[in-house]
Parts: C-alpha cells; structure tokens; sequence
C-alpha cells in the first residue's frame, strides 16, 4: 500500500493543491482595484526616487545624485526580491505540509480498508473467493 502512495502522491497531492490552496474566489473588481494600487504605488516610488534624485542633484552633484539614486534603487530592488523569496518559500513549506497531511490520511485509510478486507478473509475465505470470481465474471461480461 505504501508503495501505491509513493507512485501516486504527486497526482493526489497535485489535485489536493489546486483545488485548496491555489483556488482563491477573488472577484474581477477586487483584482482590478489591486492592479490599481500596484500601479499607483509604482507611480509613487517614481515620483519619490525623482524627487531624491533631485535632493541629491542639488546637495551632493550629479555624479553623487546618480550614485545615491542608484542605490536606492538597489536597495529597493533587494527588498522586493527578498519578499518575493520569503512568500514563495512559505508556500513551498504549506504545499508541502499539506502534502504530508495527505499521504498521511490517505495512508491510514489504506491501512484501515486492508485490515478491514483482511479480517473478512480470514472469516470467510470461501465466500469472498466467490464473490470475487463473480465479480470478475460480471465486469469480463461487461467490458469485454
């Protein structure tokens, strides 16, 4: 049984993930407004690093102005990349808690359908030989 799970965990957990994790019921309105406040919010960081760069312009030089901006630039850049990590790698860690969970319960209810089949057979070897042998003779019928 083991050996079932290890072969189809990923199809599971696969069809587990984008039915619970990656299905989110966000409206149109509610993206587009999001969209919006990402534009304004980039056209914020534009205006404020001009106008740095302006400050800087006239305090330090243009050369200096060019240095400053840049790295302010960098350092923006640094904090969006380090943020993108952090969330991908907390979703890498959910997808794969959640993955654990499901070979978890899939492999207990394996365990406990196998003891269940098992205690009929050892009762009742004769019966479960012919219920088996019809089955197989009806779905012969059926699909062949």
């Amino acid at each position: 049984m083991y050996s079932f799970l290890r072969q189809h965990s990923t199809t599971i957990c696969r069809l587990a993930v984008e039915n619970v994790v990656l299905s989110k019921t966000e409206n149109k309105a509610g993206l587009g407004l999001l969209a919006l406040a990402g534009l304004f919010l980039f056209l914020a960081l534009g205006f404020m690093l001009f106008g740095a760069h302006l400050y800087f312009a006239a305090t330090y030089g243009t050369d200096m102005a060019f240095i400053y901006t840049g790295s302010i630039f960098l350092a923006l850049c640094f904090v969006f990349l380090m943020t993108a990590a952090g969330l991908a790698y907390f979703r890498y860690k959910k997808i794969n808690r959640l993955k654990n969970e499901i070979i978890a319960l899939t492999e207990g209810a394996l365990q406990g359908a196998e003891q269940s089949v098992q205690e009929s057979v050892d009762e009742k070897p004769l019966e479960i030989v012919a219920v088996i042998a019809t089955m197989g003779y009806v779905l012969g019928q059926r699909y062949l």
